[in-house]
């Protein structure tokens, strides 16, 4: 069942596979470093302990409903049938979890959705925030490759459905030049910017507030799935079953993942122009003018509004590093009323204070 479930997911034979004999997997995740004879020793108190990541492992139930005639005339197609049934729902979810899963029972994925607050755990992820009111553009992708370190480089991939593909597919460089590596067998992209391209169709489509509708990552340095090899079948024949001539068979297959290694994973997150997220503040900045001077504000350049977003922890205290909008003074045409401005001001401060106090 695993090797079949690899062929069929697309991203489950790039993540990092591990078998668990328990409940959970510990993953280390600080780098060992060299020491050699007489440079450091053990007993030193400024030595840190190895940090580890915990993985839960989750029970993932596949019910399957067989005929009772099915079961008198073909077991080997019935066993077949219960085997390929669950294969279709295991890569289906598993293609979605990964990128979004909430954690909340199930695999985390690297952009945790349905979540109450869904940015409460993806607060330290690096991503680039690009404005809803127009199409992904190669200086955004370009942006998020470059962001990401070079040791991650070699073997990241960018992962996006077939409709950001066909999108992407049709951008350029300065040069004129595309920027893709184009299939002949189906137009979508082989590669972009020279790293290859993974199809997943539970991905985004790169339009809506607050979609991810691409990721960029080494995914094996990135996601641990942790899995129990053995898997139970239990076979049921009561009432509600045999009044239909039916018999129930559940599966149960044991499985843990979650992202381990952030730093080598990047997005691109669309938002609609001038959405503060409760963790992550664009501040809009409004540059002071004379007081006799008849001025509202209004957006300049919307379509240039992309800034890299990006936590930091510190033994301290958190520092939130904020990106300024391009938001200005200027006189003529206005696009937003002093009670909008000071209403957007309120909501900017109200997040500030709820961030920095949390």
């Amino acid at each position: 069942i695993s090797d079949q479930l690899k062929k069929r997911s697309s991203l489950l034979s790039h993540t990092n596979i591990v078998e668990a004999d328990q409940d959970r997997v510990y993953i280390r995740s600080s780098k060992p470093k060299v020491r050699w004879p007489g440079e450091l020793s053990t007993s030193n108190t400024n030595v840190k302990d190895p940090e580890f990541e915990t993985i839960p492992i989750h029970v993932i139930l596949l019910p399957i409903e067989i005929l009772n005639a099915s079961l008198e005339i073909n077991v080997p197609a019935v066993r077949n049938d219960i085997i390929e049934s669950n294969i279709d729902a295991l890569y289906e979810e598993l293609d979605y979890l990964i990128p979004y899963g909430s954690g909340q029972g199930k695999l985390q994925g690297y952009y945790p959705k349905n979540l109450e607050n869904p940015y409460q755990m993806v607060e330290w992820a690096k991503e680039y925030v690009t404005d809803i009111n127009h199409d992904i553009q190669t200086e955004d992708l370009q942006k998020v490759k470059d962001s990401l370190p070079h040791e991650y480089r070699g073997t990241a991939y960018w992962i996006m459905n077939a409709e950001t593909g066909y999108k992407v597919a049709q951008l350029r460089d300065n040069k004129g030049d595309l920027i893709s590596i184009i299939s002949e067998v189906d137009d979508l992209p082989k590669k972009i910017l020279s790293l290859p391209v993974i199809y997943n169709d539970f991905m985004d489509d790169a339009v809506g507030h607050n979609s991810v509708p691409i990721i960029l990552a080494d995914i094996r340095a990135s996601y641990t799935i942790g899995v129990k090899p053995n898997i139970s079948i239990r076979r049921f024949d009561d009432s509600n079953y045999a009044e239909r001539d039916l018999v129930l068979f559940l599966s149960r297959y044991r499985m843990g993942g979650q992202p381990t290694n952030m730093n080598a994973v990047r997005m691109l997150r669309i938002v609609i122009d001038g959405f503060v997220p409760p963790l992550k503040e664009n501040l809009t900045q409004i540059q002071e003018t004379p007081d006799s001077e008849q001025v509202e504000p209004v957006l300049e350049n919307p379509e240039e509004n992309i800034q890299t977003v990006d936590a930091v922890e510190s033994n301290e205290a958190r520092e939130v590093t904020l990106t300024l909008n391009n938001l200005h003074i200027e006189g003529g045409d206005t696009t937003l009323s002093e009670k909008e401005v000071s209403a957007q001001i309120a909501r900017l401060s109200q997040s500030l204070k709820n961030n920095l106090t949390g």
